[in-house]
């Protein structure tokens, strides 16, 4: 069967026309669709950016989208969610006058346009016996920036801390002395509650990255979405359960007071609560099409399991032929140790489809599938700071 992949665009370019309620939104698409030849019914996901008209809980696109196609899948741009995930529960640190985009931003720029301070810290780090390392710049609107940026200032921390130390309270910017200094005006300050929560977001933010390189790589397919949603769940939830914060942090952790420590230990707490809570919030876990959808995975040593794809073809309402689709699972399985192993997910299955040529009823729910979305981080970073709707249906 021969597939067609084209964009169909749904939005205001070009007119007056400022009507973009999800109803408006909503007619557009199953006016272009029946335009197209095509039956809304036949949309498999709807990809967008995360407002609310598009994806809120009540009266959005996706309800109204959701209502005449149940077994629709969302497409939002997962990676967004993870960002936005980091700064609500950044804004933990942020109450607590540790607000650490302000202090990684505010640490960059004291550099940035002036030579004369590189150079200063250029002594500082011959005096502290630390390699010089340009200061990375954070963009708040980049999804992977924050990390690399945090791990340039920890190289160079022992130079950076007496640079700031050294310009006394009056001259250095009050975000900075909070982590160099706390706000105490003595300068001999060995470690602050403030140094400890740089250390923990370097180590947490490692969760964070790579769960959005996994979605953003070149093979990343829908199938993997739940698993590396549901993971990163997973990994925050534990990280909160075991008081875990990271062997860095746990060593700055033991020079701070009794006192320092609680307050560090009650807002990582809050962090991790909140971390988790937005995630929720945003993420459908019950999805039981992303959930099932995993079992096309073809990871190593796992067999397709007949009744994970059993509940997929009925959450998808695929019109298959069952006794021939079993079939087709029983022969999948059994040639699956002869697959190369580091062939990506979708190269798995277009291996074995070259092999298995009879296996057509098989296809039918892994085109279903692949035909879905995976994210929509293009759509974003293309549309995001525009002020009409596009929308990508297949």
């Amino acid at each position: 069967m021969a597939i067609a992949t084209c964009q169909l665009t749904v939005g205001t370019r070009g007119s007056d026309d400022s009507n973009e309620s999800s109803e408006a939104i909503f007619k557009q698409i199953v006016s272009i669709t029946e335009n197209n030849g095509l039956s809304v019914s036949q949309i498999s996901a709807y990809g967008a950016d995360n407002a609310s008209v598009n994806y809120g809980r009540h009266n959005s696109v996706f309800q109204k989208l959701r209502e005449a196609i149940p077994q629709i899948v969302k497409g939002n741009c997962k990676c967004h969610i993870i960002n936005n995930t980091v700064k609500a529960a950044n804004r933990v640190f942020s109450a607590g006058g540790c607000d650490v985009d302000a202090f990684v931003l505010k640490v960059y720029s004291e550099f940035s346009c002036s030579a004369k301070k590189v150079e200063l810290l250029k002594d500082f780090c011959e005096f502290t016996n630390t390699k010089y390392r340009e200061i990375l710049r954070h963009v708040p609107t980049r999804w992977l920036s924050l990390l690399p940026a945090i791990q340039r200032i920890l190289e160079c921390w022992p130079a950076l801390k007496s640079y700031f130390v050294s310009l006394g309270k009056e001259d250095c910017p009050s975000i900075i002395w909070t982590f160099v200094c706390c706000a105490s005006d003595a300068e001999n300050v060995d470690c602050t509650v403030a140094e400890c929560i740089l250390a923990f977001m370097h180590n947490v933010m490692q969760e964070f990255d790579s769960s959005i390189r996994v979605l953003e790589s070149d093979s990343a397919t829908v199938i993997d979405v739940y698993s590396v949603m549901n993971r990163l769940r997973s990994q925050l939830i534990a990280r909160r359960t075991d008081k875990f914060c990271g062997s860095k942090a746990k060593q700055i952790l033991r020079s701070l007071l009794p006192l320092q420590q609680e307050q560090f230990r009650s807002l990582v707490d809050r962090f991790f609560e909140k971390a988790v809570l937005y995630l929720e919030d945003k993420f459908d876990l019950n999805d039981q099409v992303l959930a099932h959808i995993c079992c096309l995975s073809l990871h190593e040593g796992q067999s397709l399991q007949w009744s994970e794809l059993e509940v997929l073809v009925e959450k998808l309402a695929l019109d298959v032929e069952e006794d021939q689709l079993y079939g087709n699972v029983v022969i999948l399985n059994e040639v699956l140790h002869t697959i190369p192993t580091d062939l990506t997910p979708y190269r798995k299955w277009a291996y074995f489809f070259s092999k298995a040529t009879e296996s057509t009823e098989l296809f039918f729910p892994y085109q279903s599938v692949m035909l879905m979305q995976k994210e929509c981080s293009v759509i974003w970073r293309m549309f995001g700071p525009i002020k009409e709707t596009d929308c990508q249906l297949q």
